[in-house]
């Protein structure tokens, strides 16, 4: 990193004068860099202001307001007279970044912040989920304690901790129709579950999604479906001997799609409200097809190489560069929008705060760079998303309504 540039940088976002790009530059930086080297540069730049009185700032007295809300760390005394300032500016700094609240619209006109304060509080999602077992009987995970659930068969299904879900076979036996049951694990709107399966693969469900799955696998294959949103971490399975067998194939199936992989990581996005099934590959090799589709080379399919995304959309198959920090920003309980549409980033936060959207008048078709906890109330995000934009959002229940300023 040249050092040159990030203290201009850090110096502009300290004087207010960060043009979009370089903000969005800071952003990257900070990402690639060690956290304690921006802070020896952030300090620095604080060595220069510590002489300034602070009421000569506008722009820093405007973060004071906004940083009170926050808990201060404990046990820090006023030694000097801008001690309190030295840490509300860091702490600006920091959370603009390193929280990931710095966001803005690519547009060229002034922010416009909106001085109506957003009553309604909407919390996060979290852990919820709900097990339906073979005979139709509903387990909500989130009402149990920890320990073994259920019993399919030789399969044990034991909840190890707030979140979790393990489904174990305990016997050498190859499933059967006989011996093997269904089973499915669903999330609300507003919630997520990370299973385990009966071969080891380990699969995290995004809100409102879920998963199909027999309670001991086939010998020949190992067939999933789902819905929604998952990330997957396939287990590598052989038939026979190590030496002489060959892998068995992990199939996941959508409403219209199918990836065929072996052992590998991946990320699967097939909400039926979006405009296409999204398949990221992150580590490993994945075939992707349309089984259904009318044309050979879709139901052919493509085979993706770590990096890349596929996208189906109707009955077309396309690939390309993918941003995998990007598609799998919900199991690290972010949201990372880049160069995203309005629309597209309020779905993602209507499933996970379980809220209805209306537009009022408004033209949603702005693009929007930045990054944002999913695990901060409503209120805190829609704050950010009005104060650095020319929006407003109001709520009322658990609706809420965006217009422009």
């Amino acid at each position: 990193m040249n050092k040159e540039r990030t203290n201009y940088l850090l110096q502009q976002f300290a004087d207010n004068q960060l043009t979009d790009a370089e903000a969005q530059e800071l952003l990257l930086l900070f990402h690639e860099d060690n956290n304690s080297l921006f802070s020896e540069k952030i300090d620095t730049i604080l060595n220069t202001r510590d002489k300034a009185p602070v009421a000569q700032s506008a722009h820093w007295q405007n973060m004071l307001t906004t940083i009170t809300a926050i808990d201060k760390p404990k046990q820090i005394r006023p030694v000097i007279r801008y001690s309190i300032f030295r840490w509300v500016a860091a702490a600006a700094i920091l959370i603009l970044i390193s929280v990931g609240t710095w966001l803005y619209f690519n547009q060229q006109h002034p922010v416009i912040a909106n001085k109506n304060t957003i009553m309604h509080d909407i919390l996060p999602g979290g852990n919820k989920a709900t097990l339906t077992l073979a005979n139709g009987e509903k387990i909500i995970l989130n009402d149990r304690q920890n320990g073994t659930l259920a019993s399919q068969g030789s399969t044990t299904i034991t909840k190890v901790q707030d979140g979790k879900l393990q489904v174990a076979s305990y016997t050498k036996q190859r499933a059967t129709v006989q011996n093997s049951h269904i089973l499915m694990v669903q999330t609300p709107v507003g919630g997520t579950y990370q299973v385990t399966l009966p071969d080891g693969t380990r699969v995290w469900l995004n809100a409102a999604s879920s998963i199909r799955f027999p309670s001991v696998f086939a010998a020949s294959e190992r067939r999933v479906e789902i819905t929604g949103e998952a990330y997957f971490e396939v287990a590598k399975k052989i038939e026979g001997s190590k030496a002489e067998g060959k892998r068995i194939p992990f199939i996941v199936t959508t409403n219209n799609q199918q990836v065929e992989v072996l052992g590998t990581h991946f990320n699967i996005n097939a909400y039926t409200d979006e405009k296409a099934i999204k398949t990221t590959l992150l580590e490993g090799s994945v075939k992707v097809s349309q089984p259904n589709a009318s044309s050979p080379l879709e139901r052919a399919g493509v085979r993706l190489q770590p990096g890349q995304q596929s996208i189906i959309t109707g009955n077309t198959i396309k690939v390309e560069n993918a941003d995998t920090e990007a598609a799998i920003a919900w199991k690290n309980n972010l949201f990372r929008f880049k160069d995203a549409e309005l629309k597209t980033i309020m779905r993602q936060l209507s499933r996970w705060y379980d809220i209805e959207v209306a537009y009022s008048d408004i033209n949603a078709d702005g693009h929007l760079t930045g990054y944002i906890s999913r695990d901060v109330p409503l209120s805190r995000v829609l704050k950010m998303l009005q104060e650095t934009s020319d929006l407003n959002f109001s709520v009322t229940g658990r609706q809420v309504t965006v217009t422009h300023n």
